[in-house]
């Protein structure tokens, strides 16, 4: 072959190589501001930025789209509703529309204050302190932390933006012992022709809603059977009445830090109680793995708490209520949450209750009968 010509494609094949180096590419960070108030943590005005670099260091990409994310959220909690370029242009997708006409400060006390109606029960002129973070997540170059600001509920908001309507309502199931609280919260953003309205709800317990009673670790399943009594209204001591009538799994699962119980026998246990107690109530179980959170917001409404397996089929915990943002879909919402006996209570996210299990999980399944994705037990009248 010809030197020259060798030459040549050698150069070709090098300018090749240089230009898919230097190829433009895109990668994004998923960003949020985080609500923390009362022990629960609110991921609440979501959006994304996306920024380009070149082909070979898509980490830089990120760290990009991360600090405009950061930039953006910054300056506009600290402008008020005027909006930063940081927040404009192609790179920043899905900001909240209601956030962006009320400014994220202004949007964050909307949030901090219904979520505050809903904790105080039928009390009046909650005062809780919250703080408000900015968040960005997502692969290496994402994540990153920054508190904007601290804040109380108690500060007021423009006349006419924000209002409440609460009303105490009877379970059909427990009408006698246990009520809950409808907390009704209205939203006016200015210039919008329409309200945001959203209907949030919890057991009430006297005054305030229902709180998680403390007790030591004794397996997540019996506590969850607790909690539902304790919702029921019915006192009984846990480990010398709750913890005997809920048999452990036999010979698998099983370490001294577990304690893992089937489905089938926390239902049967729960409804031993219930019926020893005279409540006229027993416990049901179903699995549902299509939309869970549709059934479980009507059913904690209506019916009662609802006893979930989650974490991959892990852990059962007990919703006891629902809370749903005003300024995003409220099929975002939280579910009032117990977990254990740790006298804790937390707002866990919806997608928390999506009940699919991990597939070293689905193997365990010929083991368990009833051990099942999608697992919920509630509590019914008995026929």
């Amino acid at each position: 072959m010809n030197r020259s010509i060798f030459t040549l494609i050698l150069c070709l094949v090098g300018s090749m190589l240089a230009l898919d180096a230097h190829a433009g590419i895109t990668r994004a960070c998923q960003a949020h501001f985080e609500i923390g108030i009362n022990g629960s943590k609110l991921a609440l005005g979501r959006f994304e930025t996306r920024r380009g670099c070149g082909s070979s260091v898509p980490n830089r990409c990120r760290r990009r789209a991360r600090d405009q994310a950061h930039a953006c959220m910054a300056k506009f909690f600290k402008s008020g509703n005027k909006v930063p370029n940081d927040c404009l242009g192609s790179a920043v997708k899905n900001f909240p529309k209601a956030w962006k006409a009320l400014g994220p400060k202004t949007a964050a006390l909307v949030e901090a204050k219904s979520i505050a109606e809903l904790i105080n029960g039928i009390k009046k002129n909650p005062k809780y302190g919250y703080t408000v973070d900015a968040v960005t997540t997502g692969n290496t170059g994402c994540p990153k932390r920054v508190r904007l600001a601290q804040g109380n509920t108690k500060t007021p908001l423009l006349a006419g933006l924000f209002s409440v309507k609460e009303k105490v309502e009877a379970y059909k199931t427990t009408a006698k012992k246990r009520k809950k609280i409808i907390s009704t919260v209205t939203v006016k953003v200015p210039k919008w022709k329409k309200k945001i309205v959203r209907s949030n709800f919890a057991p009430l317990k006297q005054y305030a809603i229902i709180q998680n009673p403390g007790h030591a670790y004794n397996g997540c399943g019996r506590h969850a059977a607790f909690h539902m009594l304790h919702w029921a209204g019915e006192k009984l001591s846990f480990t010398k009445k709750v913890s005997p009538a809920i048999p452990l799994i036999k010979n698998l699962f099983n370490k001294k830090e577990r304690k893992a119980v089937s489905p089938g026998s926390l239902r049967h246990g729960l409804s031993k109680l219930l019926k020893a107690q005279k409540t006229g109530l027993t416990a049901k179980r179903m699995n549902r793995v299509t939309n869970p959170q549709a059934f479980m917001r009507n059913t904690i409404r209506y019916t009662s708490p609802i006893i979930a397996l989650v974490e991959n089929g892990n852990h059962y915990v007990t919703a006891m209520g629902y809370w749903a943002p005003s300024l995003e879909k409220h099929d975002r919402g939280y579910f009032y949450t117990f977990s254990n006996g740790q006298m804790t209570e937390k707002f866990e996210p919806s997608h928390y209750y999506n009940l699919k299990f991990s597939v070293a999980k689905k193997t365990l399944q010929w083991a368990v009968k009833t051990y099942r994705p999608g697992t919920m037990i509630y509590v019914v009248p008995e026929k």
